[in-house]
């Protein structure tokens, strides 16, 4: 990992509550890729700031990214595979820990001044998904209309709902996932086949909704309560 990349960890981010008893640094920007540079790192910190033990659940939603680049999360515990999406992990009252994005660009970082990438990380509290933090990584970008516009026209619905819903995402979707607060998935869809989806058979509870590209790219993951 090279030690010269510069990174700016941009405000720290908490829940707006008064009961808030999680928080993430909000926005991290890698603002300086060089040509050669195969690893990539975003820098944060997780934060569980309740009087008890807690477990938590991360999920990792890539936003954009160059075409042939991978990336991966570290978390408190360990490394994982650039196919690792989701993962718990537990933090005793007041711990900090590491949450890190990794990007690689390939061919030995050939170009790689030239690529970019924006990775969002959430993380829920496994027994109550009002726990809720997010952090974006942005690597040779900022915070832009793109980020903007992806947010706002991926949609889950209705949520909270009774098992079944529908997804607004013009058309990118090619498969809808679903996973439980424990990162497992429950559910598979064809999203090419589908107008609604139906978890009805599922146990009431916090499901994460990841929506895959025709490519395999995951390009969002939201939030879904089944009430």
């Amino acid at each position: 990992m090279k030690r010269n990349i510069l990174f700016i960890l941009i405000t720290f981010f908490s829940v707006a509550t008064a009961s808030a008893q999680l928080s993430l640094t909000e926005d991290v920007i890698i603002s300086e890729v060089n040509d050669g540079d195969t690893d990539i790192a975003g820098y944060s910190k997780v934060v569980n700031e309740s009087g008890s033990t807690k477990t938590y659940t991360w999920t990792r939603n890539v936003v954009s990214i160059e075409s042939g680049w991978t990336s991966a999360i570290c978390d408190k515990n360990q490394c994982y595979l650039t196919t690792t999406n989701s993962m718990d992990f537990e933090m005793v009252s007041e711990e900090e820990g590491d949450m890190i994005v990794h990007v690689y660009p390939p061919n030995g970082g050939e170009n790689a001044s030239q690529g970019s990438a924006v990775i969002e990380v959430n993380v829920v509290e496994a027994d109550n998904s009002s726990q809720s933090v997010t952090g974006i990584y942005y690597f040779n970008a900022s915070p832009n209309n793109t980020t903007t516009v992806e947010k706002q026209v991926v949609r889950v619905y209705p949520n909270p709902s009774r098992g079944l819903f529908s997804v607004q995402d013009n058309g990118v979707a090619n498969r809808v996932a679903i996973y439980n607060v424990a990162g497992r998935q429950v559910k598979l869809f064809d999203a090419s086949a589908n107008d609604q989806f139906d978890i009805r058979d599922l146990p009431k509870g916090t499901y994460f909704v990841q929506l895959i590209s025709k490519n395999g790219e995951i390009f969002s993951t939201k939030l879904l309560n089944k009430i």
